[in-house]
Order: structure tokens, then C-alpha cells, then sequence
């Protein structure tokens, strides 16, 4: 991988790790350090799955191009996987 490490990242990971030397969480058993791509996302993309949507914001639904996806070949059993086709 090449490229720079987003600018936010200092700061978001310094505050995780400060909150943590502080005993914040500890209590409730929070691990802190899961909550940084959520908030590194935040910084780059300005919302976060976890929170409301900014106002105005759509979302786009995803959808398949070309119908159904094809189905999954049927597995032999076992009798025809040691024996073949009799």
C-alpha cells in the first residue's frame, strides 16, 4: 500500500489513548482503540454509521444489474462422490 496517513488519524488515536490512560471505560468494559475506524471514517467522510445522518443526506440503495444472481451447483452426496454416477 502507498499514500499518506489521513491527518486526523494522529489526533483521533492520541485521544483514544489518552481517554484509556485516564481509566475512561474501564468500568464498563469499552475498549476504546474499536471505536477509532468509526470515528476515522467521521473525520474523512463527515458522518458515521453509528450516528444520524447530516441533514439533507441521501442514501443511494445498491441493486444487482442483470436479474437474479446465479445459483450455486448442487453438491453431490456422498455415495456420489465416492462412486461416481452409477
Amino acid at each position: 500500500m502507498e499514500g499518506d496517513l489521513p491527518e486526523d488519524l494522529a489526533t483521533i488515536v492520541d485521544a483514544s489513548h489518552a481517554a484509556t490512560a485516564m481509566g475512561v471505560g474501564r468500568d464498563n468494559g469499552v475498549d476504546l482503540m474499536f471505536h477509532l475506524p468509526g470515528k476515522l471514517s467521521k473525520a474523512i467522510c463527515g458522518f458515521a454509521a453509528y450516528e444520524d445522518p447530516p441533514e439533507g443526506f441521501r442514501w443511494s440503495m445498491l441493486q444487482q444489474i442483470g436479474g437474479e444472481p446465479e445459483p450455486k451447483p448442487k453438491q453431490k452426496g456422498f455415495f456420489a462422490r465416492r462412486f461416481g454416477n452409477c
